[in-house]
């Protein structure tokens, strides 16, 4: 917690240890200990002890370091590893694709409404941290939890235009008594699955539900005969026979973005999914916050409670659900839109097709594109 006058210390001052008996409580059951754990409970306690906050506090990442570091709490994580390629192969690979899609938008007078981006992104019930806070030295460090497979997947689709079509929303059950109940606009497709993963069947019903009415309905903005674009990864689920043919039928073109450069390609990946996740987090961030205000802190139990309603999963699935429908609003609004145009930009694709096709493309066999 920041005091605002100058020259205090990063502290809560009578609060502070409130604040660190109830992270340690939490931590003992199994939460995971982040910054943002730290800046929710210190909102909950000033918002009870101090409503009209006549201490002017405000809630900051640089006061939860300074509490970690007081309580001797280190910082510790996983790592993982990231495929490095060289610059030069990742623009050879990028003029391939983005000149193959400038060809086809060129040859067949594609609109920007109809150049559409699809991926699938994994949204965790509980947002997870790839680090808890633990006492320096500590040889074990576990989060109850860390395993926990309690996730959905969620299809997003934008187009070039900057608009985003509904959400399909995957989640782990056998029938549909496993999808949340929680309000959701009609045009969402929610479907349920043995591990909430896009498979072929997920994808057949994603072009009936969710591609073809927008397609339908820009055609009759922009003409019947006018071809749609669609631009994806080479995931297994999009290279099935049935799912090729039935996006086919759309009068589709289509451009895989080539393996291991999603990263770098993917309109999706360089501006919506990253955000989207951020938006759940702080939807749960906030959520949080009012929980923890109901814990009792004589209660031994009452911090048990918390966890357990997290790992249970039914509340935070009905959550989730309501959570990714309040995103999808979000990312309707006008500055939003900005941010799926900008993808496009950063992939490239906006530049080389107001430039046009290319000609002799050199590199043209290192792209996964099929027409």
């Amino acid at each position: 917690m920041l005091l605002l006058q100058p020259g205090r210390p990063l502290t809560m001052g009578k609060y502070d240890h409130e604040v660190i008996s109830r992270l340690k409580k939490l931590r003992d059951n199994g939460t995971a200990i982040t910054w943002h754990t730290a800046v929710a409970v210190a909102k909950s306690i000033v918002e009870i002890k101090d409503p009209d906050n006549q201490h002017r506090y405000v809630v900051a990442e640089p006061w939860a370091r300074s509490l970690f570091k007081r309580m001797k709490f280190t910082q510790r994580a996983v790592t993982t590893g990231k495929l490095t390629m060289p610059e030069c192969l990742i623009s050879e690979v990028k003029l391939s694709f983005t000149g193959e899609i400038s060809k086809l938008v060129t040859e067949n007078k594609i609109p920007h409404e109809m150049i559409i981006n699809f991926d699938q992104t994994p949204i965790q019930y509980v947002p997870s941290s790839r680090y808890t806070m633990a006492p320096t030295g500590s040889s074990k460090v576990s989060i109850n939890g860390a395993a926990d497979k309690k996730a959905l997947t969620v299809l997003a689709t934008v187009t070039m235009s900057g608009d985003i079509l509904p959400f399909q929303m995957i989640y782990k059950g056998l029938t549909d008594r496993s999808l949340p109940k929680a309000p959701r606009p009609d045009s969402f497709h929610l479907v349920a699955n043995a591990n909430h993963w896009s498979n072929e069947d997920t994808m057949l019903q994603y072009v009936d539900y969710i591609i073809k009415p927008y397609v339908t309905a820009q055609r009759e903005i922009h003409g019947a005969e006018i071809p749609c674009l669609l631009i994806y990864d080479q995931f297994k689920a999009h290279l099935t026979e049935s799912f090729t043919e039935k996006v086919r039928e759309l009068n589709s073109r289509i451009v895989m973005i080539p393996p291991n450069l999603t990263d770098y390609l993917q309109p999706l990946d360089l501006s919506v999914n990253k955000s989207l996740k951020n938006f759940v987090t702080a939807q749960y961030n906030s959520w949080y916050g009012e929980k923890v205000k109901d814990i009792d802190p004589n209660d031994p139990n009452s911090h048990k409670e918390l966890t357990e309603v997290i790992k249970s999963g039914v509340e935070m699935r009905e959550l989730s659900c309501t959570w990714l429908v309040r995103a999808y609003e979000h990312f309707k609004l006008p500055p939003q839109r900005e941010i799926i145009i900008n993808g496009f930009k950063a992939a490239g694709i906006t530049q080389q097709c107001e430039l046009g096709p290319i000609q002799d493309d050199p590199f043209a066999d290192l792209t996964g594109t099929t027409t």
